[in-house]
């Protein structure tokens, strides 16, 4: 899928990485392993928001499972101990399946990338 310039499939997008305000996307890790910054139309942030919504419904029914953890990058995880289970750190496309296998990293279980590229 392509949208605001970008392929979504490629990259991990999270929630914290979307600016309402400023009407933009971080893309985190892209081409050259920079970060990037692109921007959105107006007229897509009713459909983004009810997407999140639902989203943030799922992550609140796992976490009520004791699921709902997503993998952390690099050191992270030491810095933010319950950052995996936070929402702003949530993906905005999560994978359709549970990772029912704990992380070997962590120890937890969760949503596994939306990439399935990732050990946890």
């Amino acid at each position: 899928m392509i949208t605001c310039g970008f392929i979504i499939t490629r990259y991990i997008l999270r929630v914290q990485d979307i600016d309402y305000k400023l009407k933009t996307i971080t893309v985190r890790s892209g081409k050259g392993a920079k970060d990037r910054i692109t921007t959105f139309p107006s007229s897509i942030t009713p459909f983004l928001e009810e997407h999140l919504s639902k989203v943030r419904h799922i992550h609140e029914n796992d976490l009520a499972q004791g699921y709902g953890e997503v993998y952390m990058p690099y050191a992270l995880i030491r810095k933010y101990a319950k950052g995996a289970k936070e929402w702003a750190w949530q993906y905005v496309f999560p994978s359709t399946t549970m990772n029912l296998y704990p992380c070997p990293r962590t120890g937890g279980h969760g949503v596994p990338s939306p990439l399935d590229d990732l050990d946890c």
